[in-house]
């Protein structure tokens, strides 16, 4: 089912748990905020979210400020041309493992404050995640829960800005 929208979506005012099980087809000039400060929300499923984010360069802060979120899937997801994943799960501090490898980042030019005060995050599954034209990664990891961090899975020749990279992770041992 295709679901054609250019409005606001009301989500009932205590739902706790979205799973999403169409696609949209977005008459949106942005997605940026989309999913932002839903301050409820336990868990996000967009396993079935079909969303082509390729119109979208920016989808910053799409999960921002969603403080008791503890799991988002983000499968569903097509960000072939997104530029920016700026603040993308900024806040997300119950969230403790996050996978990300789905998500095309060959396009990206900024990852800044990407996982900033995600205070319980600890894993992060990257798998082939592109950073070679990424510029900017300020406090990209910033009072997160992370314990080790591998460098050889980033590329980060052109990164010109990892101000605060690491700030505040008080449980990080072994970077690599």
């Amino acid at each position: 089912e295709i679901i054609n929208f250019n409005k606001t979506i009301e989500l009932p005012p205590f739902s706790t748990e979205i799973s999403i099980m169409f696609q949209f087809d977005f008459s949106l000039s942005s997605t940026e905020n989309m999913f932002a400060n839903c301050t409820e929300l336990i868990s996000l499923n967009l396993c079935s979210f079909k969303i082509n984010l390729a119109i979208f360069p920016n989808i910053t802060s799409m999960f921002e400020g969603n403080s008791q979120i503890t799991s988002i899937k983000l499968n569903g997801l097509i960000t072939t041309k997104v530029r920016s994943f700026e603040s993308l799960f900024n806040g997300c501090g119950r969230l403790t493992s996050i996978d990300i490898s789905m998500l095309n980042s060959s396009q990206v030019t900024s990852m800044e404050n990407m996982f900033f005060r995600c205070n319980s995050l600890e894993k992060i599954k990257y798998g082939n995640l592109d950073t070679h034209l990424v510029e900017n990664m300020k406090y990209m990891f910033a009072q997160t829960n992370i314990t080790s961090f591998d460098f050889s899975v980033f590329d980060i020749s052109n990164v010109n800005n990892m101000e605060g990279f690491f700030s505040s992770c008080k449980e990080l041992e072994n970077v690599q």
